[in-house]
């Protein structure tokens, strides 16, 4: 197994889970595993996962193993659901309003640059091509 996996990941497993669970998760993933037709991890990383989870006899002094899940309680504050979810609300206009027909006169203005930009870009190859229909062409008649 990779020492960049996380053996509570690959085997969908809590930090700290007991050896008894890391075991039920183990015959659970591997038999996913073998009916999966691309799985994520092989049965050797499998294994290594719960070899790594039965060694690990103190889960609070481990510094060595990312810990899954995060404690989702670090974030929480009080009155944080009422701050954090407020509704949209619109802010007040601080430019004027645009003149009638302006957003047309901007469009066809941006396609006309893109149409010169395209044209400048493609100038040099459609030379190129049209000299080599000539050729193909032959001498003319």
């Amino acid at each position: 197994m990779s020492t960049r996996r996380n053996p509570y990941i690959v085997l969908g497993i809590d930090f700290g889970t007991p050896v008894d669970e890391a075991k039920k998760a183990f015959a659970s993933v591997s038999r996913r595993l073998r009916r999966h037709a691309d799985p994520p991890f092989t049965l050797e990383d499998v294994t290594a996962a719960e070899h790594e989870v039965k060694q690990l006899t103190d889960p609070s002094g481990s510094t060595g193993i990312f810990r899954v899940p995060a404690d989702p309680g670090a974030y929480e504050m009080e009155g944080a659901a009422e701050l954090l979810s407020l509704a949209p609300r619109n802010l007040p206009r601080r430019t004027p309003p645009s003149p009638e027909g302006a957003a047309a006169e901007l469009e066809a203005l941006s396609l006309a640059f893109e149409a010169r930009t395209l044209d400048a870009a493609l100038a040099p190859g459609l030379d190129g091509l049209a000299d080599q229909l000539r050729s193909l062409a032959g001498p003319a008649r």
